[in-house]
């Protein structure tokens, strides 16, 4: 942990709050995964400062880390939704790389959210929240997997930190299906759980 970082109760046991701060997860040369779900527990409240950090994999080290990216779940407190993105088809490091997927609705009301992006090379992004499919995003190659960090609370590399709480952090070796989202959603308190 590095910064403003505490513990609070959270949706699932304890959880990490940001004002500034990150946790550090991990360093790799590899991902190492073709497919992959990322899903946490979000709560955020509106600050109108712009792009913030749930969690995120990327090359800090790189000229444009975002160009080097994994996966990223973020919030967009001045639109009010949140978002998933990866880097696919590393041709070169261009925007045309990224793919991404944004929710409708707002969601800086305070309250716990259930944040799931899936990804499969070849295949697609789909973004989930409150065990909802948000929309889905062709992936025409391989997801960049090469070497990062994974950060929550602030994006390797980048100036987004989280101000609000995630808990309940977890990343699987496959894209789950829509059905395993929702019942993820249902067993760790959502649709009217703890």
């Amino acid at each position: 942990m590095e910064g403003s970082v505490s513990t609070a109760p959270g949706q699932v046991g304890q959880a990490t709050t940001f004002d500034g701060g990150r946790v550090e997860v991990g360093t790799g040369e590899t991902f190492g995964l073709s497919q992959f779900t990322v899903a946490a527990w979000a709560k955020v409240s509106d600050t109108d400062t712009g792009l913030r950090t749930v969690v995120a994999r990327q090359n800090p080290n790189a000229s444009d880390p975002f160009q080097k990216r994994t996966f990223v779940l973020w919030f967009d407190d001045a639109d009010e939704f949140f978002g998933a993105e990866v880097i696919a088809t590393r041709t070169a490091e261009s925007n045309g790389d990224l793919r991404d997927v944004t929710a409708d609705g707002s969601y800086t009301d305070g309250e716990w959210h259930h944040l799931v992006a899936t990804a499969a090379s070849g295949g697609e992004l789909a973004l989930y929240v409150d065990g909802a499919q948000k929309g889905t995003r062709s992936i025409d190659g391989p997801l960049y997997t090469g070497p990062g960090q994974t950060w929550i609370g602030l994006s390797p590399g980048q100036d987004r930190p989280l101000n609000g709480a995630v808990d309940d952090l977890r990343i699987y070796d496959r894209a789950l299906s829509a059905s395993d989202v929702t019942a993820l959603y249902d067993q760790t308190g959502g649709g009217g759980g703890s």
